[in-house]
């Protein structure tokens, strides 16, 4: 287990944990608590080093103040399509919210390393959990991500960014609409298409979906 302590002038010394195969959660708490309880930190304190409120960031993002205060308290489980909204308002990348230092410059990344973003429940989110293949560090130029959409899992609308994207259909089946036109993608299928385009997806099976995404420059 690898502990630092980051230092919030309001709130004294905040301790960040790495999950090893050993040591996989903070007492008493599950994998996705311990995830989440670092989200709220990395928010409230990227949202103070911009001297923002919370209203601020609400209005930037287009989002209630309360669901942002209710993030930072770890008391709400924020979809991806609401972390992309932030993570613009703010001027920094979904990956931004969730980098660790330690991982920093790791080639090989265990399962209980890597940073897990979303929501697996489609009755409160978009029904998807990304893992971030590639740690985040300022300069890079491209990331991978590890996508589980749960049945009717979607991308919560078009999607339109600078760059490219390409991807591989571990299992399941993704439905891909790029420019108006619609694809759909099973196991062993690949996909690439330019991100400028207008793009969405969604899980249109009955079983989870996995799939493995990259995208360059990073995005997400």
């Amino acid at each position: 287990m690898v502990t630092r302590s980051v230092k919030n002038p309001k709130r004294g010394a905040v301790s960040a944990r790495i999950r090893t195969k050993a040591d996989h959660t903070l007492p008493g708490t599950s994998d996705f608590e311990s995830e989440r309880s670092w989200l709220g930190f990395q928010l409230k304190r990227e949202r103070h080093l911009r001297n923002m409120r919370l209203a601020d960031l609400a209005d930037a993002a287009g989002i209630s103040p309360s669901l942002i205060s209710k993030i930072e308290h770890n008391k709400l489980d924020p979809s991806l399509s609401t972390l992309h909204r932030i993570a613009k308002a703010l001027g920094i990348s979904i990956s931004a919210l969730f980098a660790m230092e330690e991982l920093v410059g790791k080639v090989v990344m265990t399962k209980a390393e890597r940073r897990v973003a979303g929501v697996d429940n489609n009755d409160v989110g978009e029904g998807i959990v990304a893992e971030m293949l590639v740690p985040y560090e300022a300069g890079r130029q491209l990331e991978g991500l590890l996508f589980t959409l749960e049945p009717g899992g979607h991308s919560g609308g078009d999607l339109q960014h600078e760059g490219e994207e390409v991807g591989y259909v571990i299992e399941g089946q993704l439905e891909l609409v790029v420019n108006s036109v619609t694809y759909i993608a099973g196991p062993g299928d690949s996909f690439y298409f330019n991100s400028s385009l207008v793009h969405s997806y969604r899980n249109p099976g009955k079983t989870p979906a996995q799939v493995i995404w990259v995208n360059t420059p990073p995005t997400f």
